[in-house]
């Protein structure tokens, strides 16, 4: 009994507070999240597109590298489309790259890629992402969880993703 209630509470600490999980390999290659990015635009805006970074190095990291590839540890992208309107929470289905650059952009989908060591990109393929809050501005963030396909490979996770300052 004792042994039980110390997994669930250990569970509840390990929910709370940190970026996100990352359950599963694509590729082969696992993603310990240290750091969840998030940008959405300033707070005075209506947002069409947000993303959020999951990164195996720290925040302040990932924030300096932000403009720089990082092909020596893996990471996540999801990218939310708004289509002609605002993001807004929900669950969303997955869109391909493909479809987006042919124009076809419904809005409420989300898309993304892993990016595995030596620079190997995997595309998300299928599965949901919910979007279950975000706050635009300087102190930006979201809040989410997803079950999804990248490539052939599932993986399910969280992430609570902060800005850059």
């Amino acid at each position: 009994m004792r042994e039980g209630a110390l997994k669930v509470a250990l569970a509840l600490v390990a929910g709370c507070g940190g970026p996100g999980a990352f359950d599963g390999r694509v590729g082969g290659q696992t993603l310990s999240v240290r750091a969840a990015l998030f940008h959405g635009g300033p707070a005075d805006t209506t947002p069409t597109v947000l993303t959020v970074s999951l990164q195996s190095v720290t925040h302040d990291e990932a924030c300096r590298l932000l403009s720089q590839r990082m092909e020596k540890v893996p990471s996540a992208l999801l990218v939310f489309h708004g289509g002609q309107a605002a993001v807004k929470p929900g669950e969303l289905g997955v869109i391909s790259e493909a479809d987006l650059r042919a124009g076809k952009n419904p809005g409420g989908k989300v898309s993304g890629f892993f990016f595995g060591v030596g620079g190997a990109r995997t595309e998300l393929s299928g599965g949901t992402v919910k979007l279950e809050s975000f706050e635009l501005g300087q102190k930006g963030s979201a809040k989410g969880s997803f079950d999804v396909t990248f490539g052939a490979d599932p993986v399910k996770g969280w992430f609570y993703a902060t800005g850059c300052p």
